[in-house]
């Protein structure tokens, strides 16, 4: 008996990319989690992340803040901007820099803790 002709065309999965310049995507917001147990240990007891509402203001990224203690204010930031991510200082307004990865601008805190 013949065997048939068998034509199959692979199509490769893309590689995982971020959703909009400027939103968290759930790799990033697992690392981020990741990030706040380890980060226990240096002090911070606390990271939020937040999502601006895309109808009130959709030019504003996604971002977190991680918290030192019982304190009020945020003693770091990290926002998204295009396909970046931005390390700021919430209490001066101050950017410190900006990465390509969010776990190099979450290093990047402990390195300056």
């Amino acid at each position: 008996m013949p065997v048939p002709a068998r034509n199959a065309v692979v199509i490769p999965f893309p590689a995982p990319s971020r959703p909009v310049g400027n939103r968290l995507s759930v790799r990033d917001r697992i690392e981020a989690l990741r990030w706040a147990e380890t980060a226990r240990a240096a002090g911070y007891t606390r990271v939020v992340l937040d999502t601006s509402a895309e109808q009130l203001a959709p030019e504003l990224g996604d971002f977190l803040l991680a918290y030192r203690g019982d304190a009020n204010w945020a003693s770091w930031g990290v926002g998204c901007v295009e396909d970046e991510f931005m390390l700021w200082r919430p209490a001066t307004g101050a950017t410190v820099g900006r990465f390509s990865t969010l776990r190099a601008a979450l290093d990047k805190i402990l390195a300056l803790s």
